[in-house]
């Protein structure tokens, strides 16, 4: 004859439990209606007359460049290459299907 003892087993229902699923159903409520129902607050930020005016100057100068100008500057002739690029590469087959 067989003795067959069990434990006894816990409640999973317990207090910690289901308020534990009521919080998480809670947060998850609140990010759904954040994601999809709340309306941003829009900010706009107004741009002073200064600024416009520093802007305007910016955009004045950057029309008025001489390119080249700036190529016969001495400081920008004295400036050094530190990369070489490759002159003779082969880029493979002119067609890679081909035997």
């Amino acid at each position: 004859m067989a003795i067959v003892v069990q434990e006894e087993r816990q409640n999973t229902t317990g207090i910690l439990y289901i308020l534990g699923w009521i919080i998480f159903g809670i947060i998850i409520l609140i990010g759904i209606y954040y994601v999809f129902f709340k309306n941003p607050e829009l900010y706009e930020k107004t741009v002073s007359t200064i600024s416009k005016n520093k802007i305007e100057d910016v955009v004045q100068i950057g029309s008025n460049i001489d390119l080249n100008s700036i190529m016969e500057n001495s400081t920008f002739k004295s400036l050094k290459n530190y990369i070489e690029i490759p002159q003779n590469v082969t880029s493979g087959k002119s067609n890679p299907f081909a035997q």
